[in-house]
């Protein structure tokens, strides 16, 4: 299956989807974009964390393309609540050339339509790191509140960093008075 934007697209995560994610946590820039803890991971480490992501009961996982049919990176939403119809948002672009020129923030507005219209989702959030200007400038950009600062959340590098927390309300689930 493949949800298409007018520049970006997104597919399934394969094999080589795997390979290229394992490739981008050897970057430590690109760990610290997702929040991810610095360590060397094997490719199966790298799998197994996101294995939250493909449980078909509580994640969804996709590949980023370009109009090109380049994979340049994942996006996904983990720890789907069924019941109350939340779900964590992710998104990385392993392709650094990539980055900060609207293909992540395509790739977010078709898994924002997705979530809301496929998967009738009330409310999507993510956690970034607070310093973290890129997810900033995406969430903003894409009609996210920020809601709070979560202090001393994440503990890297020997040290405990503050997170921001975003979310976005699916507006179609307000009635108004008539």
């Amino acid at each position: 299956m493949l949800i298409k934007g007018e520049r970006t697209y997104l597919g399934p995560m394969d094999g080589k989807a795997w390979n290229s994610l394992y490739q981008a946590h050897l970057d430590p820039e690109f760990d610290c974009l997702v929040n991810v803890d610095i360590y060397p991971m094997t490719i199966e480490e790298v799998v197994g964390l996101y294995s939250r992501f493909t449980n078909p009961n509580t994640g969804r996982c996709f590949q980023i393309f370009d109009n090109r049919d380049q994979p340049i990176g994942f996006i996904g939403l983990c720890e789907i609540d069924w019941k109350n119809r939340n779900a964590e948002f992710h998104i990385g672009i392993w392709d650094k050339s990539k980055r900060n020129n609207g293909h992540g923030k395509e790739a977010t507005g078709i898994l924002i339509e997705y979530s809301f219209k496929q998967l009738n989702l009330h409310r999507l959030y993510s956690v970034a790191f607070l310093d973290n200007g890129i997810a900033k400038k995406l969430f903003l950009s894409m009609k996210f509140t920020q809601e709070a600062v979560l202090k001393d959340v994440f503990y890297i590098d020997g040290r405990y960093r503050h997170g921001v927390l975003f979310s976005l309300i699916n507006k179609r689930h307000y009635k108004t008075k008539e």
